[in-house]
């Protein structure tokens, strides 16, 4: 009996000093995260615990790996599949299964994003987004085998590039905004000629292109 005692006395003392030491080391892992500097801890009246709602934005600063939203907000009526900076960092846009792509004013000093204003006319969900390098136009891929190319000022839809026999889900300006190239679920890459609204060529991909990434094309 004796010997039981001396064994369950051993167990707790190992037991209490396990837990003292699990205390003292969430003690220090708590005073560490206090002491370094956190996008929660400037951000905190913007972030939200909440998960995120189909059509909703999450942006978020400061971080390589970012964590904490920065801000949330419902952009779109339902899922949003596509966002893009200008080249100036003042605008936003953002398309979505609404079949449409909407344009955000974002500067210094502002506590949210502003809409500026709403792009229609594509017949699907939009698949991706840019700007021209002049922050004037906004070329949208869209899922009813068509890519499109809106005037932000008088928000009018200039260009509709039709020929792939799929879902277009990449298109990118090249030449300074005087061609686009676009990748769809045919399986081929095309090279548009804006100032003559035609394909200048065709390339053959060998498998569904979900994304194109352009350098210095000509």
């Amino acid at each position: 009996m004796s010997y039981k005692v001396k064994d369950a006395d051993r167990l707790n003392d190992q037991n209490e000093k396990f837990r003292s030491d699990r205390e003292r080391q969430l003690k220090e892992e708590i005073e560490q995260a206090t002491r370094e500097p956190s996008v929660a801890t400037a951000t905190s009246k913007h972030s939200s615990d909440k998960k995120p709602r189909k059509g909703s934005l999450s942006v978020t600063e400061g971080s390589i790996c970012p964590t904490t939203p920065l801000e949330s907000m419902e952009v779109h009526d339902n899922e949003v599949s596509a966002l893009c900076f200008d080249g100036q960092g003042n605008y936003m846009a953002t398309g979505g299964a609404d079949k449409v792509v909407k344009v955000w004013c974002w500067r210094e000093g502002l506590e949210k994003l502003e809409a500026k204003c709403n792009l229609t006319g594509s017949g699907a969900s939009i698949m991706s987004v840019q700007f021209d390098h002049q922050s004037k136009m906004v070329l949208a891929a869209c899922n009813d085998h068509a890519s499109r190319i809106w005037s932000i000022h008088d928000q009018r839809l200039k260009h509709t590039l039709t020929g792939h026999s799929n879902k277009v889900m990449s298109a990118k300006f090249l030449d300074e905004s005087q061609k686009v190239v676009t990748g769809s679920h045919d399986r081929t890459l095309k090279i548009w000629d804006i100032h003559h609204k035609t394909c200048a060529k065709t390339l053959f991909a060998g498998s569904s292109c979900n994304d194109v990434v352009t350098r210095g094309v000509r």
